[in-house]
């Protein structure tokens, strides 16, 4: 093939349909807002393994967009991924979570149980700019976040929500389960949801877990490590990005 230019190359090695998934992934990264100093509040359910490792991984991909990487966590990082390099794990209780809110600070990241984000909520009024749940790509998992949804609707009515998909085998799976999740949210319970950015799970996400390192170390290149920087971008923008929406 030489002589060709890398376009062919492409046509010939790799299907149409990755190419484009791969085209537009670029375009989210380069659209995406630059990095600031943005605080989402993420629920994440430790007791998935996975899930735990995607919300570590995230960590990571904040400090490495040269944002302060404070995490401040109702839980440990885990056994399966050790935190990158700048990333500084503040394990706390969710009173003392609440008390480092209403003194005005901001973590990068804030990683608490969906149940206790209700517990979290009146100290994170104005100290945070969303909630965004981290769900399974299936439709056990958009249940599960519209169940959640459904029991604490009030409370967070006005408040800007957001969904990360991890293990959607293509971005276009994950719109479809979000946009499908946000329709039930605006029907039933008259909640707005935006979908904020999908975590592929490919062979370096996998072989991140089995040595214990973070995909940016392994595989700097993969789908997974490009989702998850496209991710911190969108979640850095910076104070005043929204926590409440507009009347």
């Amino acid at each position: 093939m030489a002589g060709r230019g890398l376009d062919q190359v492409f046509h010939y090695l790799i299907p149409e349909d990755e190419q484009r998934a791969a085209r537009d992934r670029a375009r989210e990264r380069d659209s995406a807002p630059a990095a600031a100093t943005g605080c989402w509040w993420i629920g994440v359910d430790p007791s998935r393994a996975l899930a735990r490792a995607a919300a570590v991984e995230l960590a990571g991909a904040r400090a490495r967009a040269g944002q302060t990487a404070r995490v401040l966590a109702s839980f440990g990082p885990g056994q399966l991924l050790r935190p990158s390099p700048g990333v500084r794990w503040e394990r706390r209780d969710p009173a003392a979570i609440a008390a480092v809110l209403r003194d005005g600070s901001r973590p990068s990241l804030l990683l608490a149980r969906p149940g206790e984000l209700a517990e979290l909520a009146p100290a994170g009024d104005a100290a945070l700019d969303g909630l965004a749940l981290l769900i399974d790509a299936s439709p056990r998992g958009a249940e599960s976040a519209l169940s959640w949804l459904a029991g604490y609707a009030a409370r967070f009515e006005g408040w800007r929500i957001g969904a990360i998909v991890a293990g959607a085998a293509r971005p276009a799976d994950a719109a479809r389960l979000v946009a499908g999740l946000a329709g039930d949210a605006r029907r039933r319970l008259g909640l707005e949801l935006e979908e904020l950015g999908s975590i592929g799970r490919d062979v370096g996400s996998f072989r991140s877990l089995l040595h214990g390192a973070s995909v940016f170390e392994l595989e700097p290149g993969s789908r997974t490590a490009l989702d998850l920087t496209a991710l911190a971008r969108r979640l850095g923008g910076g104070p005043g990005a929204g926590t409440r929406s507009a009347p």
